[in-house]
């Protein structure tokens, strides 16, 4: 798959610098290999892009989940449901960010959150007690993964022969 680098509008995307990339509530209405999807794209961006996803999981799985997802059944876009390392996988080897301001950095596994407590506003009285509004909610989880820059291991370049030697005896 190769990107487009303009836009319908013909405005040009610079995949040079840093660019954000949103897959929100999306990829779990797509079928099959989603990772064949995003690794494209986190190919293409440059270091310090973010990649945002947001989707349903099975591994959280409630009743409601269930209802929702025997629902879209009957459409043409059933949802697909994936576990949590299939999710986290579509980050690669991104730094994940942290889902509250000033939180540690999560460990691999543990970035992804439910979207209700994705940096929710001190005044958004959805959750209570600690938990989402809706049941079908701790199952939709969300994260953000920023492309960290390449480590360069270059190899020392060997000498020509001639230049050792003249280092040897202090003569050019």
């Amino acid at each position: 798959m190769t990107l487009p680098t303009t836009c319908p509008s013909g405005r040009l995307i610079d995949l040079a610098r840093p660019v954000a990339v949103l897959f929100v509530s999306v990829l779990h209405f797509i079928p099959g290999d989603v990772n064949a999807i995003v690794e494209p794209f986190r190919a293409a961006m440059s270091p310090g892009s973010a990649l945002v996803l947001s989707h349903a999981t099975s591994g959280t799985a409630t009743s409601q989940t269930e209802e929702v997802q025997r629902l879209y059944q009957r459409t043409p876009t059933p949802l697909q449901l994936r576990d949590l390392a299939e999710v986290q996988a579509l980050f690669g080897d991104f730094a994940m960010v942290a889902p509250q301001p000033g939180a540690a950095p999560r460990p691999a596994g543990a970035a992804l959150v439910p979207v209700s407590h994705w940096r929710p506003d001190p005044e958004d009285h959805l959750a209570v007690e600690g938990l989402p509004a809706s049941p079908f909610l701790a199952s939709f989880l969300a994260g953000v993964g920023i492309k960290r820059a390449a480590v360069m291991t270059e190899q020392p370049r060997p000498e020509p022969a001639g230049q050792q030697a003249s280092r040897r005896t202090g003569r050019r």
